[in-house]
């Protein structure tokens, strides 16, 4: 079967609008920025072809990517014109690719974006743009080639259509944007995706395979805890239904009559301490395997700036108690929930207040929050908010 070459489609459809659109708004030399973008668009496609090509859970988790309600299926058929020269649209676009990139690639989107400055010597922040606004074109890219190829929409044709990218892309592969991925070197990126049917049956990654031992573990101290409370339910049942019979037949075995009571009294006075000593231990033991009450949330509240969608310095400082409880809970489910004041238009103010929750959200995916436990609210407008600054803010709060 022929595959379509994906990087010979990329380059016809977005490289001239960034060579000619982005100089001016990136503050970079027109030269220099070519030289990137032609260097970037081979390097990024290899990117994805490797994370693709790596085990079963990364193409699905590729797969994923492609059916994120961020990416736009019909960017490919989008009009250009300004399209990378600044203002609304370039930075929506540019927060939807770095969102996209950090569900794929997660911390080692910032290793790209240094990687992607070095190709020409551009500043930090030129090459992090530009990587978000290729980001987005290239996985709409594929997903149409995916989407339309003859063999189907599944994990073996996904896997095939990546394997079939690796001659087009190997020629212009660069060390210093491979060793962002952790590959020392070209043939090591060829190598490691010389084989496609490895892909669909080769073992989970060690991060899936990880989250798997964790739960099989969660399962047996599950079932051990119950067993323990079901033997201490059982030593008590037999403790109160033997001690009673002990005691009347050590009354029965005394020979004075007279003396009978003050024995049975002895005996009962006996037995209490034991079967409250029996009971107390019970208690412990009861109180020792009870599950703990789980703990709170804690509330992620980030304030932004007068119309921006720009995260503060401080985040990732503020953040770091939520992204500890978020991994310590796996199963915990979140929504984002974008704000903004009512100045100016609610279109716009809409639309930022979307862009605050979609920061919100691919930073806290950057840091290792999977974006499934991650759900987007409805955005909301303050109107007449008595304090405008703290209107201006996105949170984090529990599914309900």
């Amino acid at each position: 079967m022929t595959y379509p070459d994906i990087l010979r489609t990329l380059h016809s459809l977005i490289a001239a609008p960034l060579i000619e659109q982005t100089p001016s708004f990136l503050g970079e030399a027109k030269s220099d920025v070519r030289e990137a973008v032609n260097a970037l668009l081979p390097n990024l496609l290899a990117a994805i072809v490797h994370r693709g090509l790596s085990s079963p859970s990364e193409a699905t988790a590729l797969m994923a990517v492609f059916d994120s309600p961020r990416l736009d299926p019909a960017l490919p058929q989008a009009n250009l014109d300004n399209f990378f020269s600044g203002g609304t649209v370039t930075e929506s676009h540019m927060t939807t690719g770095t969102a996209l990139l950090a569900e794929l690639f997660g911390d080692r989107i910032h290793d790209m974006e240094r990687a992607t400055a070095s190709l020409a010597n551009l500043k930090l922040g030129s090459g992090r743009a530009l990587l978000a606004m290729v980001a987005s074109f290239a996985f709409a890219v594929l997903r149409h080639a995916w989407m339309t190829s003859e063999e189907g929409a599944d994990r073996g044709s996904l896997v095939r259509l990546l394997h079939a990218q690796r001659h087009a892309v190997h020629p212009a592969l660069q060390e210093r944007f491979l060793s962002a991925l952790g590959m020392p070197s070209a043939a090591t990126w060829l190598e490691s995706t010389a084989d496609p049917d490895a892909a669909l049956t080769r073992p989970l990654s060690a991060t899936a395979q990880t989250r798997l031992d964790e739960s099989k573990r969660r399962r047996r101290a599950l079932w051990l805890i119950l067993l323990l409370l079901l033997a201490v339910l059982l030593l008590l049942a037999y403790c109160s239904h033997h001690t009673p019979d002990t005691t009347e037949k050590a009354a029965a075995s005394a020979v004075p009559a007279s003396s009978s009571q003050p024995a049975s009294s002895a005996t009962a006075t006996s037995t209490a301490p034991e079967l409250d000593k029996a009971s107390e231990s019970a208690a412990s033991s009861l109180e020792s395997v009870k599950p703990q009450a789980g703990t709170a949330p804690p509330l992620l509240d980030v304030r932004f700036g007068y119309a921006s969608a720009a995260l503060p310095d401080d985040f990732k400082q503020a953040a770091s108690e939520w992204v500890a409880y978020a991994k310590d809970h796996p199963d915990a489910l979140f929504e984002v929930t974008g704000f903004a004041d009512d100045t100016g238009g609610r279109a716009l103010n809409e639309r930022l207040a979307d862009r605050r929750a979609e920061a919100v959200t691919a930073a806290l995916v950057a840091a290792g929050v999977d974006t499934s436990r991650l759900s987007k609210a409805v955005s909301r407008i303050v109107s007449q908010a008595t304090d405008a600054a703290a209107a201006r803010h996105a949170e984090v709060r529990p599914k309900p």
